[in-house]
């Protein structure tokens, strides 16, 4: 149903990823959602990024309206769909998280990873996989 949706609202406010905002987009649904939180994480990108402040009926009500406001084009779809498919790949998620790993693993703090770190050569050309006999 997402692909008949023009937005997807997710009104929670303790969201530490937002697969289900990933799941809206990459139908090509916008997603309105509130302040904090991971959701942002799965919303960068998107353009304008619109969220409400809190999770009120009135902040949403305000957050919905400011969406309805958009051009809506079937251009915007396809690039919503582009960008939650070139990000959110199980590819791109292997190559973040295994560059993740090696961060940890060569002593360095969480705190400086950085998945901007991972070069595009990484990125295009997804590992190949290691046979065992």
């Amino acid at each position: 149903y997402y692909s008949a949706a023009d937005l997807f609202v997710h009104a929670g406010r303790w969201e530490t990823f937002g697969i289900v905002s990933v799941e809206a987009q990459a139908c090509g649904a916008r997603v309105l959602g509130v302040k904090g939180g991971g959701l942002e994480e799965s919303l960068d990108g998107e353009s304008p990024l619109i969220m409400a402040e809190n999770d009120s009926p009135e902040a949403l009500a305000a957050g919905i309206e400011r969406c309805r406001a958009l051009e809506k084009s079937a251009m915007d779809r396809q690039a919503r769909r582009a960008r939650i498919a070139s990000r959110f790949s199980i590819e791109t998620t292997f190559l973040r998280m295994a560059a993740l790993y090696r961060h940890l693993i060569a002593g360095l703090p969480v705190e400086k990873f950085s998945p901007e770190l991972i070069s595009s050569h990484e990125l295009s050309h997804p590992p190949v996989p290691v046979q065992r006999s």
